[in-house]
């Protein structure tokens, strides 16, 4: 591997190298192994934490080396038309299934207006973010969808019922970085759990569901240890500590399901394991309509009101969303992602256990 630069700053480059080595010494294919790594990556830049570095050792490898995910098995495409495709991804890479569905969708977009790509029997692909920017680099809108295994117990409910369910919508700008939205509808992520045991903190017990609070005896106002709800998957939906806040939560969350399962024909959140996932991938052409909808000219006027929006001390101005990200990325693709020590030792432990060299 190529040396450190700049004093502890690494060429993005190089980080993709890396991690593209590592997923190659477990027989990930070197078209798969990039891809991979890129999503890796640009989630650790944009600092989306939950899906990067961290999330190499105690996920994404054991998902290939447990046979989760079945690098040998090539996904098929099981019905097609100038608009919609259903791919059987037969529990291959996500990264890569993902990568060339929503490119299959942009292709339709592009030619007909609109493309859905819809994937059953699929991977965790990272973060949905990276593939609804994809859609953007082609001057399109990209919408991701994605369930997963159960963690998110119904209000009330005794056992998890959807998985932290992810949507991202991203959408272009003319010459400036895309608008994009990305979130799990759940009260926290599993990868934010497991950042927050890394670090050793613990955290609210409003997270944990409220059935699980009742039956180990804990106020819902205090912490809890990040370990327990990340080994028993039983988080609370988005909006947790208000019963109809919960309900809403909940319900956006089944949204998620209702179209991959009804719509899709992939498994709900409860039918699945952990690893398992379903998508869609959508990508529309803004344009579509012979500009009755002026995009251009109504993205303007909301960045505006944004930009003007007031907001009362204690509160940070309303960003545009995704701007913060994209000023990450834009930072480390110019200089390279400094590195502290908390990155320095998960870099240094995944070379150490995968036997993949990293100079420092």
């Amino acid at each position: 591997m190529k040396q450190l630069l700049n004093n502890k700053v690494i060429k993005i480059d190089i980080l993709k190298e890396f991690v593209e080595s590592v997923l190659r010494s477990v027989n990930v294919s070197k078209s798969d192994a990039q891809i991979a790594a890129d999503v890796i990556v640009t989630a650790e830049i944009r600092g989306i934490y939950s899906h990067g570095f961290a999330r190499i050792l105690p996920f994404y490898l054991p998902l290939i080396l447990d046979n989760i995910v079945q690098l040998k098995n090539k996904p098929s495409i099981t019905f097609s038309n100038p608009i919609i495709k259903y791919i059987d991804a037969k529990k291959s890479l996500g990264f890569s299934t993902s990568y060339n569905a929503m490119n299959y969708s942009i292709e339709n977009a592009k030619n007909f207006g609109m493309g859905v790509t819809f994937v059953t029997d699929s991977t965790h692909f990272g973060i949905a973010s990276y593939y609804s920017m994809m859609a953007t680099k082609n001057n399109l809108i990209g919408i991701t969808l994605s369930n997963g295994s159960p963690a998110v117990v119904a209000p009330g409910g005794k056992e998890s019922f959807l998985g932290t369910n992810a949507v991202s919508i991203a959408f272009p700008r003319d010459n400036k970085m895309p608008l994009v939205l990305d979130l799990g509808l759940s009260i926290t992520s599993l990868g934010n759990l497991f950042l927050e045991i890394e670090k050793g903190n613990k955290v609210p017990a409003h997270w944990a569901a409220a059935s699980f609070l009742k039956k180990h005896n804990i106020s819902p106002t205090s912490t809890i240890d990040p370990n327990i709800l990340y080994e028993n998957r039983m988080l609370a939906p988005l909006g947790a500590g208000d019963k109809k806040g919960e309900y809403k939560g909940f319900q956006l969350g089944l949204l998620i399901d209702l179209f991959i399962g009804l719509l899709g024909g992939g498994k709900f959140s409860f039918e699945q394991s952990k690893g398992e996932a379903n998508q869609i991938f959508i990508a529309v052409d803004p344009n579509m309509c012979n500009g009755i909808c002026n995009y251009n000219d109504a993205i303007c006027r909301l960045e505006e009101q944004f930009l003007n929006y007031e907001v009362i001390e204690g509160y940070e101005n309303l960003r545009i969303p995704g701007k913060r990200s994209n000023q990450l990325e834009n930072i480390a693709n110019i200089k390279g992602l400094e590195i502290d020590s908390r990155l320095e030792k998960i870099l240094s432990d995944i070379s150490k256990q995968t036997g993949v060299s990293f100079e420092f």
